[in-house]
Order: structure tokens, then sequence, then C-alpha cells
């Protein structure tokens, strides 16, 4: 009796150090997966929607479908197309479907099969070139920005325009969407507000700028931020400066926009995070990270940033939570999240970290 219970014992060590099938008892930020089998290298951003994790080669030549619980490829596309060139977007999930860049043109996949649905190519004129930016997605709708100077409401069923709105004088950017608005950046750092239905524009705003063109926004504003840091929360309904906060100085521009963690707007300066309450605009408290970040993201709850071949994870008075190490010494290009694993990725390999 004293073996069998001796045996059983250690069987459930090796179960506990393992993990388990499924991985529940691995440490925060440990390895659970990798993948690596795109010809070509990694595109800006590798994406998850908490079942799925999508990726995409530079060009947009190569797009793959991973499960999210092991990285287990369910699809990986090559296409037999010459590229015009390497600007590229996160793939987007459009409910079953996946939306990807490619050259001139945004390009539907059918999620389960990876089979290509459609193909929307945007116009020419002189104020750009026919590339595509990071478009959002609402229902069955899909709002995209070119930097030829057109913006898009485009169904994302048929891939059949709904309307357009034509620039004379500038090219469209990222897009997000909220309640009945789609916020776009113009190449001109201007940000615009159109009506989700009718493509009309509701309002505009000519004093601001997005650092690296992503919106930080929640249910009632858009918050921006200049050096010094002077930080504005702007009525995304209307356009309208709901409060502003800190003062302007000849410090060089800022490298990321503003993140929201646990209800602070969260301003980066080199490496000293800086926290304002998003209500008020107060500055709270502030504290230097461990690196100088090349990538800074949240999850909502905690900070994470890369410097070179590392991962570090902070909470909001800057102690370190967790770090990973890419073990090949390539650097690490990004940091996503899906439901059960934070997503890393260098330019050839994707990692799935436990949370």
């Amino acid at each position: 009796m004293k073996k069998v219970l001796a045996l059983v014992a250690i069987a459930c060590l090796l179960v506990s150090c393992s993990g388990g099938e499924n991985g529940d008892n691995l440490p925060f930020l440990s390895l659970s997966w990798t993948w690596s089998d795109l010809a070509e290298p990694l595109s800006t951003t590798v994406r998850g929607n908490g079942k799925h994790v999508a990726c995409c080669g530079l060009n947009g030549i190569e797009v793959a479908l991973l499960n999210e619980a092991d990285g287990v490829p369910v699809w990986h596309v090559e296409q037999d197309e010459k590229p015009t060139n390497e600007t590229n977007f996160p793939p987007v999930f459009a409910g079953p479907r996946l939306i990807v860049y490619c050259s001139d043109s945004l390009k539907a996949y059918e999620l389960v099969s990876g089979y290509e649905l459609w193909k929307f190519q945007t116009e020419q004129n002189n104020l750009g070139p026919a590339s595509f930016f990071e478009p959002s997605c609402d229902y069955n709708q899909i709002y995209a920005g070119a930097a030829s100077g057109f913006l898009y409401c485009i169904n994302a069923g048929s891939g059949i325009g709904n309307w357009k709105q034509k620039s004379r004088y500038e090219g469209f950017g990222e897009t997000v969407n909220i309640y009945d608005k789609v916020l776009v950046r113009t190449l001109g750092s201007r940000i615009e507000a159109y009506n989700k239905s009718t493509g009309k524009l509701v309002w505009k705003n000519e004093r601001w700028v997005l650092p690296d063109g992503k919106f930080t926004i929640d249910d009632k504003n858009l918050y921006l931020a200049m050096p010094g840091p002077f930080v504005s929360a702007v009525r995304h309904n209307s356009g309208e400066l709901a409060w502003t906060s800190g003062k302007l100085s000849t410090i060089k521009p800022l490298k990321f926009h503003p993140l929201l963690c646990q209800g602070k707007v969260v301003v980066l300066e080199g490496k000293r995070a800086i926290l304002f309450d998003s209500a008020t605009g107060k500055e709270e408290a502030s504290f230097d990270l461990p690196e100088e970040p090349e990538i800074f993201t949240t999850d909502g709850n905690l900070l994470y940033l890369t410097n070179g071949k590392m991962l570090f994870c902070v909470d909001c008075t800057g102690k370190v939570k967790g770090t990973f190490e890419e073990v090949q010494g390539d650097s690490l290009l990004g940091v996503s999240f899906s439901q059960g694993h934070i997503i890393t990725w260098s330019p050839r390999t994707i990692y799935g970290l436990r949370k």
C-alpha cells in the first residue's frame, strides 16, 4: 500500500510540475508554445480573439491562423502575388472572417477554412500610395482609411463599399469606431469623426496629434498627449475638450500614445511613466520602468514593455510582475493579448506565454 501511495504522489507531482495537460499551472509569462513556419518575416502585429491567433507576413502574401490554446495552425495560406510595398497592419477579426492587407487591397478570409471570400482595392490619386492603414470593424461593417485620401465603409460579408469619403488634402490613417461614429486619424495628424451610417463629417479637431497613430478611447473620451506631458481628454461624441493637464515643454515628441490601465491614463516620457486620473486629468503618480521601451502596451490591468530580447510586465506602481527572455537572442517586436495567453513575437517566431 505504501508503494502504491508513493507512486500516486509521484504521478501527482509530475502532473503539477508539467502544468497538467492544458498547462493551467504554468507560471505567469512562462512559455506555453511557439510557432515559426512563415517563410517571410512577421508583420507588425500578431492578434488573438480568444480562440485563435492570426498573423501575416511582412508584405501580406502569407497569412496563418493558429489555435490559441496550443499554437497549432488551423490554416496557412501562401498567395502567388507580387507585393507593391511592405506596408502592413495587424489582422482584424470581423466575426466569422479575418481581414488582412495585401499591397493595395483588403482581403477577407473565412475564419474556419481560410477560403478567400473577397478583395477590396483602394483607388489611386496624387496624395499618396494606394495603401490601407489598420481598419476597425463594427458588427458587419469595416471602416478603413487609405494613404491615397479615401475613407471607406465596407460590408464585411460581401466586400462591397457602402460609402466613401475623399480628401483633397491628405490621406486617412487608422480608424476606431464607437457608438454611432467612426474616428479616423488623417495623415496631417488631425482627427475627424464621421457618422457610421451616412459617412457625413460630424466634427474635426485641428489641435492634437497622435505620437504613433494609435487611439486611446473609453466610453466617454479620446485621450491625447504631447510632450510635457500635456494630456487632454476630448469628448468623442462632439470633439469638445473635456479636460487638459500638464504644460508644454521642449522635450522631444512622445514615442507612444497614452494607455488606459486600471482607470488611469498612462503617458510615457523616456522610461518615466506618469499616471493621470481619467475623469479629472489630475496627475496622481509616476515611476520609472525597468528599461526604456521599444514596445509599450497594456491589457487594461498591467503594463507590458519590450526592450531587445526582453519582455517585462509591471503594475501601475512600477513593480515588476514577470519577465520573458527570447532565447534565440532576437528582438521582440510586439505584445498582444488573447484569452489565455500573452502573445509576443520576434521577426520569425510567435511565442504563446501563459497568463
